[in-house]
């Protein structure tokens, strides 16, 4: 399997830290949420501290009303309430009698209706007649005679939204323990609530709303700067990436820290360089000499990572290329042949290259001072590939037979050559591609 190439400098894509997905995911609801709990807490904490307030004040207005009663009327007081009758006194006197001092006592007041019941809930007296000796049950007056505090209610009447207010007042040394129910607007605490509590809730949110839109420009301004300094980033990686070989990223983004471990690898070495280049470049000014090597290393590195292999370094005009997996070396001849067969395709192009194929074992690392390293291979097929590429003519593969029988022993080459390489004690068995006219295609 070849290697996986590295993408194209145009593909790489910069990436940053999601900042503006987060807050507008994660951040923001979550204050929204925040805002819309603070907003019905305290809707719902001010409507408990304001009942709770007409509570105080309804229990202050009915022990009020009943001292009044008790002042004037303490004999029928009791008699009305007393569990058990005295035969000498009409209980429908007594309670007429205090009837008329309740009214009284609450005519001037801002209830729109009172009761008072007794103990077993028996309502004693009520501004509405023909109510009083009747028994009421309700969840309201049983909270407030079992556990004998004060309880409020909203009720829907005729009359609008009303809320009764029930006043339990134990038994004293002048009267006896009832409860008092006293029906009040409920605008009047609605209209408390607005002019109160909103206001008070209001300004808390009102702060933590512009605080989020803050946070939001401020969010969405460091995104910006991400955004561009990934970019900026990804750009310089991109040109970075260009000198450097495709290992050479792979073997840094491997690694934490400076150190790069070397290792041994099994490769196909493709090294390639222009024929009579110096004659070219002396006959020629720089711009056109940068323009020919450019345009014929440009045509040789789209061809190597099309066919899977990875460029090590260019030296001048000369290009080292790496091919790895099981079938490199047949990826890396017809490699050769397709950028040969391209440069023929090219008349304009002033010169030709000369390429040597060779496999075997490379060491590939780190090489370099501490500050300026270069990740390349070494070894002595990198020193066969070179003397190959040497002995290649203009548009001529030199390739040993070892490799070529690695790659299926392709067809088109010429004649073995035993060639005396420098460096080498024994003679190459090297073949050539096109053959030369007259070769025979023997093994």
């Amino acid at each position: 399997m070849s290697e996986p190439r590295r993408p194209a400098p145009d593909q790489l894509k910069p990436v940053t830290y999601p900042l503006r997905r987060r807050f507008v995911w994660v951040v923001l609801p979550a204050m929204i949420l925040f805002m819309v709990v603070v907003a019905v807490l305290a809707g719902l904490g001010g409507r408990t501290l304001l009942t709770d307030f007409h509570l105080q004040q309804a229990s202050r207005e009915a022990v009020s009303i009943v001292a009044s009663v008790t002042r004037q009327a303490p004999g029928e007081l009791r008699a009305a309430f007393a569990r058990q009758p005295d035969p000498a006194v009409d209980r429908r006197v007594a309670i007429a009698a205090i009837g008329a001092v309740f009214d009284e006592a609450v005519a001037d007041r801002r209830f729109r209706k009172v009761k008072v019941y007794d103990e077993s809930g028996v309502l004693r007296y009520s501004t509405d007649r023909e109510e009083i000796g009747t028994v009421e049950r309700g969840e309201a007056i049983n909270a407030a005679l079992g556990g004998k505090g004060n309880v409020a209610a909203l009720k829907e009447t005729a009359e609008g939204p009303l809320y009764e207010l029930y006043v339990y007042l134990p038994q004293a040394a002048d009267a006896p323990a009832m409860v008092v129910e006293l029906y009040e607007s409920a605008d009047i605490l609605t209209g408390a609530l607005r002019s109160v509590v909103i206001p008070a809730t209001a300004a808390p949110l009102f702060i933590l709303a512009i605080t989020i839109l803050f946070l939001g420009h401020m969010v969405f301004r460091a995104q910006r700067e991400l955004d561009q300094q990934a970019a900026m980033a990804a750009g310089l990686q991109a040109r970075l990436e260009k000198l450097v070989s495709g290992q050479a990223v792979s073997a840094a983004r491997q690694v934490d820290g400076d150190g790069m471990k070397s290792r041994t690898i099994d490769v196909t070495l493709y090294f390639a360089d222009v024929r009579d280049f110096t004659s070219f470049a002396e006959a020629h000014p720089p711009d056109q000499v940068i323009a020919m090597l450019n345009r014929i290393i440009t045509l040789q590195v789209e061809t190597i990572h099309a066919a899977g292999g990875d460029v090590d370094k260019i030296i001048g005009d000369a290009v080292l290329a790496v091919f790895q997996g099981p079938d490199r070396a047949q990826r890396a001849i017809r490699c050769a042949q397709d950028v040969l067969a391209a440069c023929a395709a090219t008349p304009e192009l002033p010169r030709g290259l000369g390429i040597g194929v060779h496999d075997g074992f490379v060491v590939a690392g780190v090489i370099g001072a501490q500050d300026r390293q270069d990740y390349t291979v070494i070894g002595d097929a990198v020193n066969v590939a070179s003397r190959l590429c040497s002995l290649a003519a203009r548009g001529e593969l030199v390739a040993d037979t070892r490799t070529l029988a690695r790659a299926g022993h392709p067809d088109g080459f010429g004649a073995t050559d035993e060639l005396q390489v420098k460096g080498r004690a024994e003679p190459l068995r090297v073949r050539r591609w096109p053959a030369p006219a007259g070769s025979t295609n023997l093994a």
